[in-house]
């Protein structure tokens, strides 16, 4: 299972549970009503002194007996969703504020990816001797009344010449990626990343760069090459 599958799934029986909790809390409620509606309707019974009203005193002792019966499993099948719910809620925080499973997961399919697409443009890549690819956000171009602008999608992508060949597709945090101002006098929009994302990005390019480094260390045709930034490197024949 895959860490956004794993993430909806557990957003979908999040929301089971909440529903079902509701549920029982009102059936819990109106069974605490019915009790406490049987335990004054017994101190009834007990002004009336005729064989008629000790039965039926006796007879909401047993009702009494049940509905708190009732009561009690209602309560323990309540706690038992309950922390259910707050596990699933812990793992849900999990996922959205410690990417790391994610990027782990995404970086590795990556590098498969690109060691794939290498070994089958092997000929062009080994003619041309050096190619320069470059790791970046994905943008999406935005068009409103202030005009076009690009922004980020949280999908991290590898290119070579303008040409994506390799990204994730299912990023599904909901952090903020991006702030907008305007640039005077011409009201133009610039798109500037969070401090979140830019910390997730950087440790983003950290992982994919060791997972490639370490798949490339032994390959019989081809090294890879990083520039300080991580940002940017180089596919070279050996």
């Amino acid at each position: 299972m895959s860490v956004k599958t794993e993430y909806e799934a557990l957003l979908t029986k999040a929301e089971e549970l909440r529903k079902d909790i509701d549920d029982e809390d009102r059936v819990l409620n109106y069974r605490k009503q019915e009790h406490s509606k049987l335990v004054e309707k017994r101190k009834q019974f007990l002004k009336h002194s005729s064989y008629l009203a000790q039965r039926l005193f006796q007879d909401a002792c047993k009702k009494i007996l049940s509905k708190e019966k009732e009561i009690r499993d209602i309560e323990k099948s309540l706690e038992g969703r309950r922390k259910e719910l707050e596990n699933i809620e812990k793992r849900i925080r999990e996922l959205e504020e410690k990417p790391s499973a994610y990027i782990e997961e995404q970086t590795q399919i990556m590098t498969e990816e690109l060691r794939k697409y290498i070994d089958d443009k092997e000929l062009v890549l080994g003619r041309a001797i050096t190619s320069i690819m470059l790791i970046h956000p994905k943008m999406t171009l935005v068009s409103d009344r202030r005009g076009s602008y690009y922004i980020p999608d949280g999908n991290v992508f590898i290119s070579i010449e303008s040409l994506y060949i390799i990204g994730t597709n299912d990023f599904y945090f909901k952090q903020q990626l991006y702030t907008e101002t305007r640039c005077e006098p011409y009201d133009n929009v610039v798109v500037n990343e969070t401090k979140l994302f830019k910390n997730y990005l950087r440790l983003f390019y950290k992982t994919l760069r060791i997972k490639i480094e370490e798949a490339f260390k032994e390959h019989p045709n081809f090294r890879v090459n990083f520039t300080d930034n991580m940002t940017h490197f180089t596919i070279e024949l050996r």
